[in-house]
């Protein structure tokens, strides 16, 4: 089956770190390069238990902090372009000399500024994007709700990593989520798993915090990833820490997602569970670059295209028979292909990717790729959710390729399909309209040892509303099959409403376009009868 995954620190042969010099031509805001393989540590110190990361030789970053002398050593503060940020020794750090150039993601022309929403009047109805293209006057259109509300979206922050403080504060402010729905934890530097008994006092800073209305959770640091590197830290947030979920013998099932493929809108309010998400990235910068392409994805109403690969690699390519009926069930409504990358190779140079799910210790050619706002991608791989030196393909580098989400293991799960996202239920949820977080979570049957990542909010599909040329078009995918519809006007938000049309209905999940020309009305509201 899969490669076991350990953890060691000592494979690549690192420079010994030599004594602090008198005099540096280094300064705070200086590009920097590495001349050797460093050990990057959470503090000032040569103690191994300290090490982060091992940033290659050429490695570049930015000196955001220091020069410190501490153990005979003279440390600055770098954030690196990749893997981990922290502290390196002076002696293997030269200037960089040459800025290079931001990396820009892949965008979709034309897309709107996420809207700021007005308040639904009850709470089974939510407001939906609408544009008047014949005049300035706004009207809303209400829908039965369909998605987690940023309203109810917990954003938890270690104030003792500058990245998490960073990064929770970007998250609030891009989604509009109150700053009252902050929760603040403090648990030191960044390691890449924790204890049972560090994660157990965390969990105690949280759990007081939680509110009723909260219904997901949104972890906004990227180490750690596991908790005693069997259970990754999204599940342990979610279900809390137990043999259950992270079992002594890795190749064993882990418990029963209860919230796989169910249809509920609000897992905490009817299933006691608040599902969690990190917002991960390389550094701050990542993770932002990630926060503001998926808030173009919102609602946006995207055909496609979905990759579902075939592999050469029997160990890891055990979800085909999947992959080949979620593009069989949505052919029309997406794009959906199957690719066998033993004929034709593995997908390269693609404009519009949505989906993209595989099986391979390492996807070639991922960058070459554009991925659309709110897209997902993931590999059945023994260590993705090792984020840094993990030996394999880390999830992250899904979202700096331009993805919305990804997922992966933290230690080896055996081949186990139940460990990693089926497609069939992920693309169904995600198409009714569900958020990013809900839908992923609903597509994985044993999640213990799985790490969600990305931005839980994304949201591509869904309805909006546009009127023009002296007529309502709505396009919508969240109709549930076989069942009826119907489109009522009203002056208030609050009614009394006024039918327009009954009886629209679909036989399948698919879009839907609904045109009305009986003028512009104020209020709109799209339901099922």
């Amino acid at each position: 089956m899969l490669k076991k995954f350990a953890i060691v620190f000592c494979l690549v042969a690192l420079s010994a770190p030599v004594a602090a010099s008198a005099q540096s031509t280094l300064s705070v805001g200086q590009r920097v390069k590495t001349t050797a393989n460093v050990n990057v540590r959470s503090k000032p110190t040569n103690a191994k238990k300290n090490v982060l990361c091992i940033q290659t030789t050429g490695s570049v970053g930015t000196i955001v902090g220091g020069p410190t002398v501490a153990t005979g050593y003279t440390w600055w503060n770098v954030n690196f372009n990749s893997k981990c940020d922290g502290w390196a020794v002076q002696n293997h750090l030269v200037p960089d000399g040459v800025t290079p150039p931001p990396v820009v993601r892949p965008s979709v022309p034309g897309l709107p500024p996420p809207p700021r929403l007005p308040p639904a009047p009850t709470a089974d109805l939510e407001a939906v994007p609408t544009f008047n293209q014949d005049t300035a006057q706004q009207f809303t259109l209400f829908v039965q709700r369909t998605g987690i509300q940023p309203s109810e979206v917990g954003v938890i922050v270690n104030e003792s990593d500058p990245q998490s403080v960073e990064v929770a504060n970007y998250f609030k402010q891009k989604h509009g989520i109150p700053d009252s729905n902050t929760i603040h934890v403090n648990f030191g530097a960044r390691a890449t798993w924790i204890d049972n008994a560090t994660f157990a006092a965390i969990k105690s800073q949280i759990t007081p915090q939680l509110k009723p209305t909260m219904q997901v959770l949104a972890i906004t640091w990227t180490a750690p990833w596991s908790v005693d590197a069997k259970q990754s830290i999204t599940s342990a947030i979610t279900f809390g820490f137990g043999q259950q979920w992270g079992p002594d013998s890795y190749c064993s099932a882990t418990a029963l997602n209860p919230y796989y493929n169910h249809a509920s809108g609000k897992p905490f309010t009817d299933l006691g569970i608040r599902p969690s998400m990190m917002v991960g990235g390389w550094n701050s910068d990542s993770a932002k670059k990630l926060i503001d392409n998926t808030t173009l994805a919102f609602m946006y109403l995207p055909t496609g295209d979905g990759y579902f690969v075939k592999t050469w690699d029997t160990a890891r390519n055990v979800r085909w028979r999947t992959f080949q009926s979620t593009v069989s069930d949505w052919n029309p409504a997406l794009t959906m292909y199957y690719v066998d990358d033993t004929v034709s190779g593995d997908p390269t140079n693609k404009p519009n990717v949505l989906f993209y799910q595989t099986g391979l210790a390492t996807v070639p050619d991922l960058t070459t790729n554009q991925f659309l706002p709110g897209s997902v991608g993931d590999t059945l791989t023994s260590a993705a959710g090792v984020l840094w030196n993990g030996g394999q393909m880390s999830a992250l580098e899904w979202l700096a390729a331009g993805a919305s989400g990804s997922y992966g293991t933290v230690i080896e799960p055996c081949s186990h399909t139940q460990k990693f996202p089926n497609s069939s239920v992920l693309v169904q949820w995600y198409f009714s309209g569900n958020t990013l977080i809900e839908a992923y979570w609903k597509s994985v049957q044993w999640p213990g040892q799985g790490l969600f990542v990305g931005d839980p909010l994304a949201r591509p599909f869904g309805t909006k509303g546009t009127f023009s040329g002296g007529a309502l078009t709505i396009k919508t995918s969240i109709m549930k099959p076989n069942t009826s519809y119907a489109l009522y006007w009203s002056n208030y938000a609050s009614g009394p409403w006024t039918l327009l049309q009954n009886n629209i209905s679909v036989s399948k999940e698919q879009y839907k376009t609904i045109t009305d020309s009986s003028g512009l009305h104020p209020f709109y509201k799209f339901v099922q009868q």
